[in-house]
């Protein structure tokens, strides 16, 4: 009677470390999905940002150049400027007038007195 109560003991404790294994595995296979849906993720985002840092560098390339562009403009209106500034306010006065007279006329066609 001994004997067979040290066996059933044996095959509790033996089914007991067969469901902890058990529970080990699935913790396991469950972590393991997990480290690959963080992969997953971790590819996809690189792929997205990858694929754009190239446009990000070259918009930034086009950014700069029309900086040195855009003060060149500046720095030729503004040496026109010191040189005639008078030239320049009767331009601007007259492109002023040309757009208020196109800006009166679109907004009130019935009311307009320039005929375009």
């Amino acid at each position: 009677m001994d004997f067979r109560k040290n066996i059933n003991n044996d095959n509790r404790e033996e089914s007991a470390i067969n469901r902890a294994l058990n529970r080990l595995e699935d913790v396991h296979r469950s972590k393991k999905e997990k480290s690959q849906n963080a992969k997953q993720a971790a590819n996809a985002t690189s792929a997205l940002f990858g694929s754009a840092a190239l446009p990000l560098k070259q918009m930034e390339s086009i950014f700069k150049a029309s900086q040195k562009s855009f003060r060149v403009v500046v720095d030729q209106f503004d040496s026109k400027l010191k040189k005639d500034p008078w030239s320049m306010l009767g331009k601007v006065a007259i492109g002023c007038f040309v757009l208020g007279v196109v800006i009166g006329h679109h907004s009130h066609p019935a009311k307009a007195k320039v005929k375009l």
